[in-house]
């Protein structure tokens, strides 16, 4: 069993550990997100993996999210930036899509297309 004392100091830690991080995705400007599993969901159809070449650009700056390919042109629109219970969330209304990021960088995408969605895993870091 542990003591009073070392179970307040292990969740004093945990609670800077996660302040710590937290203020890493505060402090970052912009952000390069790697897609490393993506699916494609259909109505009647079910949902397939895919795999389609896009990264994502987060500029918390300009207040954007960019869809990006290579050798093409980034799909770049206003965001919605806010933090939600130490998750950085991104929105963007005009293109349907929204993206969760923990605070040290996984995140999952989300994006409609009709009565498609595609789902996106993967990871961000800082690009500042």
């Amino acid at each position: 069993m542990f003591s009073r004392a070392v179970l307040a100091g292990a969740l004093g830690a945990c609670i800077a550990s996660a302040a710590a991080a937290q203020d890493t995705v505060l402090s970052a400007n912009r952000f390069e997100c790697a897609v490393a599993e993506q699916n494609v969901c259909v109505m009647g159809g079910g949902c397939t993996a895919t795999t389609e070449p896009v990264f994502l650009v987060l500029d918390v700056a300009a207040q954007t999210y960019s869809r990006c390919w290579p050798g093409q042109p980034c799909q770049t629109a206003k965001a919605l930036f806010a933090l939600a219970s130490g998750h950085l969330q991104v929105t963007d209304p005009e293109h349907g899509a929204m993206l969760r990021m923990q605070p040290r960088g996984g995140f999952v995408d989300v994006v409609t297309q009709g009565r498609d969605v595609a789902v996106s895993f993967g990871y961000c870091r800082p690009a500042d």
